[in-house]
């Protein structure tokens, strides 16, 4: 059983995916379309840009959010898979000296399809989307079954904020940010006014793909 939770996020703003996988019944997190601070919009064209470097001082908006992480779950039960949709708002702010801080929002929508065969014989499908409301302790969950056996489920989250102060370098085009004890990196690109913090490939068998819009 496992879930996502907001862990990971927005910590590099690409890293953003600041969420540590955790887990609702063989699943990976979830969690629900919010929008925060800076009014991100969730998984909407961001647009793509290649890494570029650029001048990241001062205070930054989230103005678009499209970051998505896809997970084969066949560890868990065979043909299971999750994608999940994270949506951010809020500021993140370098300062000349290094230093790094944010208050950003955050949740999450997790799409989970089960092949029957990972259904209990006893649960229908929507039966079975309780019980991984439960363990996920997701705000909601709603799960069909379709034409073909799988059992969909989309599972929301709660809307959470956080404060987080750290300091951050840059290298090239990566930007790294240093944040209690944990570092993550990623690549950017900075035209004009408008920040591009671009997600890199997960781990543990989990793919990310997209970017973060800021404005300043």
């Amino acid at each position: 059983m496992a879930q996502t939770t907001f862990g990971r996020m927005f910590g590099v703003a690409l890293l953003i995916l600041s969420c540590s996988t955790g887990g609702a019944m063989q699943g990976d997190g979830g969690a629900s379309n919010g929008d925060g601070t800076g009014g991100a919009e969730g998984n909407t064209a961001c647009g793509s840009v290649a890494p570029c470097e650029g001048n990241v001082l001062g205070t930054w908006q989230v103005s678009q959010s499209c970051l998505t992480l896809t997970e084969d779950l066949s560890s868990a039960c065979s043909g299971a898979s999750a994608t999940v949709e994270f949506t951010f708002g809020g500021t993140m702010t370098f300062a000349s000296d290094q230093t790094y801080s944010a208050a950003r929002t955050g949740s999450t929508t997790t799409h989970y399809h089960y092949p029957a065969a990972c259904v209990p014989a006893s649960y229908t499908c929507s039966q079975y989307g309780q019980i991984v409301k439960a363990v996920g302790s997701y705000a909601s969950v709603d799960c069909t079954a379709d034409s073909g056996g799988l059992c969909n489920c989309d599972a929301v989250t709660n809307s959470s904020a956080t404060n987080e102060i750290g300091s951050y370098v840059i290298s090239g085009s990566t930007l790294t940010i240093s944040l209690s004890g944990m570092t993550s990196s990623s690549p950017y690109c900075v035209q004009g006014n408008t920040m591009y913090l671009m997600q890199a490939v997960g781990d543990g068998g989990a793919q990310t793909s997209g970017s973060i819009v800021l404005v300043r």
